[in-house]
């Protein structure tokens, strides 16, 4: 099938598998470069080094300087601030005190736990500083931490961190994996029993789950909730939104006394299975021309005429409620009615 080339999703080197997965399921065009004759461009976790303009009549879902902007954690996180995100105290080079700490020090640029020190003295501090750190903040002292993923004022799909019990095979696994794409993009050929003995033997020394980075790569993994708390799931919302974001997987947490917390923003996920589907959903629902005429008629007939907004959620409550619980034929027969709701 012919790919739509009005779509275009713009990945960068360290978000192109899940980018790529997401082009080829979405049948549009994509890459790591900037489009030149697309109408709509999805940012995933694109990578540019200046603002980049695009003609005004290109519509941007994540656009590339809003990712920009969030890939400068300190920027972030000052936006962020300055729209009374909740975030740890936020602290630059000189200004940490005795009663600040513990804290937490970080480059201004950074993915997973690069880029990190603990920090329980002022010493610490210093010697944070020389070596690389750029700002601080206060340690939190997590009770339960999430990743919500947020796709234009609604969550998509919300997991917990949860401690790993397979500690071995699943470093094996998340690092074979890595090692595996970089050697593909630069035709290497590897051999496979040696990265494996290599691997386990590395794996070793990954005994117990990292409490200070609870990263994928440290002992922890994502485990699906329904839903959490009201407070957590609006912060994460109005993070996404207050650094001009469409969507976004949301690290948050809640602290021992029950306080919320930002941590920062991922606009490049890597993804698979339930979470990977709910974004084609959500990307579909957003690309597709027909659905777009069909919420811009339903935008125009609210000029004119008032729509009981109870009895609209009802219904579609209703609609997702059969597309949910629908089997392989109710969601055939499903699907030819939605095809002549929106035929042109």
């Amino acid at each position: 099938m012919p790919i739509d080339k009005s779509v275009y999703i713009w990945w960068s080197g360290a978000t192109d598998i899940t980018g790529k997965a997401l082009k080829e399921k979405l049948e549009i065009d994509g890459g790591n470069k900037k489009p030149t004759i697309a109408k709509t461009v999805i940012g995933w976790g694109t990578k540019i080094k200046e603002n980049t303009v695009f003609d005004t009549n290109i519509e941007c879902i994540n656009h590339p300087n809003k990712i920009l902007l969030n890939r400068n954690k300190l920027k972030a996180l000052k936006e962020l601030k300055y729209h009374n995100i909740p975030i740890a105290k936020l602290m630059e080079i000189g200004e940490v005190t005795t009663e600040d700490l513990p804290v937490i020090g970080r480059t201004n640029w950074h993915q997973g736990g690069k880029g990190f020190w603990m920090c329980p003295t002022l010493t610490h501090v210093k010697n944070a500083t020389t070596e690389g750190a750029k700002y601080f903040q206060k340690f939190i002292e997590i009770k339960d931490e999430y990743r919500l993923h947020v796709f234009r004022d609604s969550i998509l799909y919300s997991v917990k961190k949860v401690k790993r019990d397979n500690m071995t095979e699943a470093f094996i696994e998340q690092n074979k994996e890595k090692i595996e794409s970089l050697a593909t993009k630069n035709n290497k050929t590897l051999e496979k029993d040696t990265v494996d003995y290599v691997l386990k033997q590395m794996a070793k020394q990954q005994n117990t789950p990292d409490m200070f980075i609870r990263s994928n790569t440290r002992g922890w993994k994502f485990s699906r909730v329904n839903s959490v708390v009201a407070e957590l799931e609006k912060a994460a919302i109005d993070a996404v939104n207050a650094l001009g974001l469409d969507f976004a997987a949301v690290d948050c947490c809640t602290d021992i006394n029950g306080n919320v917390y930002i941590i920062e923003l991922n606009t490049g996920p890597g993804l698979k299975g339930t979470p990977f589907d709910a974004y084609i959903a959500a990307f579909k629902n957003t690309i597709n021309p027909k659905l777009k005429r069909a919420f811009l008629n339903i935008k125009e007939t609210t000029k004119t005429k008032s729509i009981k907004k109870d009895s609209l959620k009802a219904k579609a409550t209703l609609i997702m409620d059969m597309v949910n619980n629908a089997n392989d034929t109710e969601a055939e027969a499903l699907e030819g009615i939605f095809a002549k709701m929106f035929a042109e």
